[in-house]
This record gives structure tokens, sequence and C-alpha cells, in this order.
């Protein structure tokens, strides 16, 4: 895909809001702050992935209690553990495809407060379906919220830290599969 003149334009204030939000980013920058690499904006994505993750795994080392809870079997509940992983996996390269016409930091937001949301309904979901509504939810927006995470480190990172950002970003979501499942 082949970006015009007012692509840049648009995309270009935004980028520099993020740089200045978390106070750092872009080549100039990140040469600027030396070696630092635990910077705000790093460790929020960081947490966001962790979140992501945790969202994703917790509900596997908790599904007797919820069969328990909204009374159906539990073969029923363990559905909810399949669905998510055939909804996460083309929503991530078709959300990512889709969000990448907009502004980047706008689309974060967006899908971190489309997570949050999904994550409440669970939480208060009174049925199996709002429960499963509130998964599919979480689905559509989990892997595209990790894919954009990805394309910060040249914003958030000094060049030679980009590739731990990246494996710190991922470490996040696989953390998660360790403490996320009880």
């Amino acid at each position: 895909m082949t970006s015009s003149a007012s692509d840049v334009a648009k995309k270009e204030p935004v980028d520099s809001k993020i740089e200045d939000a978390f106070g750092g980013g872009g080549d100039s920058k990140a040469a600027g702050r030396g070696d630092r690499f635990f910077t705000l904006p790093v460790i929020t994505l960081i947490a966001l992935a962790f979140m992501l993750g945790m969202s994703e795994f917790i509900i596997v080392g908790i599904l007797p209690d919820i069969a328990e809870g909204l009374q159906v079997p539990l073969t029923t509940v363990g559905g909810l553990v399949s669905l998510f992983a055939f909804v996460y996996a083309p929503a991530t390269p078709i959300g990512a495809s889709i969000t990448s016409r907009f502004e980047r930091f706008h689309v974060t937001v967006a899908l971190t407060l489309i997570f949050l949301i999904g994550n409440v309904l669970c939480a208060f979901a009174n049925g199996y379906s709002m429960l499963l509504a509130a998964r599919i939810i979480i689905a559509l927006v989990s892997g595209s919220a990790v894919a954009i995470s990805m394309t910060y480190a040249p914003d958030v990172a000094a060049p030679q830290h980009r590739t731990k950002f990246v494996a710190w970003v991922f470490s996040g979501f696989s953390i998660a599969s360790v403490f996320g499942v009880p």
C-alpha cells in the first residue's frame, strides 16, 4: 500500500502527540534518551499485551466455576475457549488491515476501550449468552491490539532497543499464558 502526502500529513500530528504524551519517540528523541529502555510507553504497551493475554487464557482455569455459576454444562462453557480462538484468528489480520486506515494512537485507545468494555461485560454476565457475546467482543479486538502495539517500536524505543521492545511485548503475552491458567 502506498501512502500519499496527505496520509503522511494526517498521521504526523498524532505521532507527535504520542511522542509528547509518552515523553519520547522517533530516532531523534530516542537517541537523546540514552540507554533507558523501560519508559512509560514501553511499560504501557507491555502491560497491554499482558492484559490481553490474561483475558484470553484466564478462562481456561475457571471453566468449572463458570459452568456452576451459570448453571450450564461444562462442555458448553468449554466452547468459550474454542470460540475465542475461532474469532481471534481471522479477526487479527482483518482488524489490523481495517484499522491501518486510521491514526494509530486513536485506534489503540479505541481497541483498549472495547477490550475493557468486553471484560466488564464478562464480569457482569448473568447468562451464558451474555458471556459468549462479551468473549466475542474481546476476541475481535485482542489480536489487532497486540499487532498495533508492535508498530510503536520506532516511536518508543531507541534503535538499539527495538528488538528488545518487540520481545518484551510478546513476553507480556507469553507470561500471561503462564499466569492466566490457574
